[in-house]
């Protein structure tokens, strides 16, 4: 499960324009995906089930991707690209595609619609739609003001046929206010979509944000949150602001609301009040902002991000930490714990002002004190690594509490803790359990691990 630190506007944004854009059942050789079951995809021939029953059907509930060869026999795949690739190189005509794969994932794992009902020919007309915006794309190698203009043309269809879809971008808001905002005002939104497609500063997002804000805030819209759809693989769900441990919705996100007494979605206060049950209120009041988004399964399960190591904002992908009966799940819960020690060792408290002292060791948020805790732990287990070297060699196979901790000393600190809070203490000499065990050294973060124990 992948876990990022700080999240950045992306220089491209291709991978998010062809798999968001994909909102419609694709239709394929005369072949057409239908949904039977909870999560399965099959390949039916319009003219013919029988024919079909002996070929492949799809499988991706959840994290598994698979497809059955014949009804003994299921192969089972990675991720859906490796899935999406085998489908692509089956030999016979009327195949699905990675695409069509693509579709399922961004529409039943992201916003966990069922589109079985949109008639063919009005399928087929979306689809066609698409067919320019991956041409237009292919062709100039960056999303084009066309792109985004269909893309909104698209979205509006949908929302016609009652699907509730996030504003994809200032277009898509713009075409949504049209009647209720001047001629200029709209030209100024249209004029100012592509822009976070562009590699900005976090500075320049702002400046655009404020003026596209003076336009669109009334309506309960936060330029940022369309710009960050508008370059993210991933769909924003819910964007709440945090107050005194409570969250409330933020009327400055990708949907139309004026009301500023939104009710918090029931699923979404499950997983606060677990949240909120986990990290202890020291840490809870640093964030200020919480979102609800989802990628799909198994990419991005959460982040946090900071501008100043003082007020942090949480996002959690939904499909990700909770489970089918709503609740949150084990590995969901290791998520949380992940995050929350970003938090702790990332936070204002544990960064100095002395850039000059070259012995401390500095990340992106900043340089961090001798006594804080990434320091310490950089101190005693990174310092004298060759990155390039070390890390790819078998002797440091357990040095690491996963794969994933070994992507750099931030990661390895917070898969590290999160082995401390929910493992048994360990009692080998190898460097991973090293690493679990330097927590013990301190007592707030003992205290921490049997309170979240006692709770979980």
């Amino acid at each position: 499960m992948k876990k990022t630190v700080k999240k950045t506007v992306k220089k491209t944004v291709v991978a998010g324009i062809i798999s968001v854009a994909l909102v419609a059942t694709l239709l394929v050789g005369g072949f057409k995906i239908n949904v039977n079951g909870d999560k399965l995809l099959s390949r039916e021939a319009s003219n013919s089930k029988e024919e079909i029953l002996n070929k492949k059907s799809l499988n991706t509930n959840r994290r598994n991707y698979g497809v059955w060869l014949d009804e003994n026999e299921f192969w089972n795949f990675e991720d859906e690209d490796e899935l999406g690739n085998f489908i692509y190189e089956q030999p016979y005509e009327g195949e699905l595609d990675e695409v069509s794969v693509r579709f399922f994932i961004i529409f039943e794992e992201q916003l966990g619609y069922d589109l079985r009902n949109i008639q063919r020919t009005k399928l087929e007309e979306l689809i066609e739609k698409y067919k320019f915006i991956l041409e237009d794309l292919n062709y100039n190698g960056y999303v084009t003001r066309n792109s985004l203009q269909l893309r909104a043309d698209i979205n509006n269809e949908l929302r016609n046929l009652g699907y509730k879809i996030p504003l994809h971008s200032l277009i898509d808001a713009a075409e949504v206010l049209k009647n209720k905002i001047t001629k200029d005002e709209y030209n100024e939104l249209v004029r100012l979509a592509p822009i976070p497609l562009k590699d900005l500063d976090v500075e320049q997002m702002k400046k655009y944000s404020l003026v596209a804000n003076k336009i669109i805030g009334k309506f309960g819209l936060g330029a940022e949150q369309i710009f960050e759809n508008s370059a993210s693989e991933g769909t924003q769900l819910a964007l709440y602001k945090v107050k005194d441990g409570i969250i409330i919705r933020n009327n400055l996100d990708s949907e139309i609301d004026t009301n500023k007494n939104v009710k918090v979605e029931k699923n979404h206060q499950i997983l606060w009040n677990k949240i909120a049950s986990i990290i202890p209120k020291k840490y809870l009041s640093m964030i200020k902002k919480f979102e609800i988004n989802s990628d799909g399964y198994g990419q991005v399960s959460a982040y946090v991000d900071s501008e100043d190591n003082k007020n942090w904002h949480l996002a959690i992908d939904v499909r990700d930490v909770l489970d089918d009966s709503g609740n949150v799940s084990k590995e969901g819960i290791r998520t949380i714990i992940h995050e929350m020690s970003h938090i702790i060792s990332l936070n204002e408290e544990q960064m100095t002002d002395n850039y000059s002292d070259e012995s401390l060791y500095t990340v992106q948020e900043g340089t961090l004190k001798k006594e804080a805790y990434l320091n310490q732990f950089y101190q005693k287990f990174w310092k004298h690594i060759k990155i390039n070297d070390d890390i790819q060699n078998d002797t440091f196979k357990d040095s690491f509490v996963t794969e994933y901790a070994s992507t750099n000393t931030g990661e390895d600190f917070a898969e590290s803790f999160a082995y401390f809070v929910l493992e048994d203490k360990p009692t080998d000499d190898t460097i991973k359990s090293k690493k679990i065990l330097f927590f013990y050294q301190y007592p707030e973060f003992v205290k921490m691990r049997e309170h979240i124990r006692s709770v979980i």
